[in-house]
């Protein structure tokens, strides 16, 4: 979705775009329908607190929670593509060999 590539395959650019465009709208609606009874729980056990402020405080739990599980995610990946680098440099291949490229054609590592 980065555009990089709109003036040779300005087809698929911009299908990928209405895509993630898509997938953002629903992404935002589902998140909504957490956050609200989230803040509604929060407003409950205060009632002096604004509900802007409760939906501010379920957002940046919810912010914090994803942050935790994407950067386990990441530093996992890391690991495993480190493990994986490590014993290719060996000469064992534990991951596919036959790779494709951007332009259809494909290459062994």
């Amino acid at each position: 979705m980065a555009l990089s590539n709109i003036f040779n395959e300005p087809r698929r650019e911009i299908i990928e775009s209405a895509i993630g465009i898509a997938f953002s709208v629903v992404l935002c609606w589902g998140l909504w329908q957490i956050i609200y009874p989230l803040a509604e729980r929060i407003q409950k056990t205060d009632t002096t607190m604004p509900f802007a402020v409760a939906v501010l405080i379920a957002i940046l739990t919810l912010m914090v929670l994803f942050s935790i599980v994407l950067g386990s995610m990441a530093l996992t990946h890391a690991i495993g593509d480190g493990i994986c680098n490590f014993f290719q440099r060996r000469g064992i291949y534990l991951r596919p060999r036959t790779r494709r490229r951007t332009n259809g054609y494909t290459y062994t590592e």
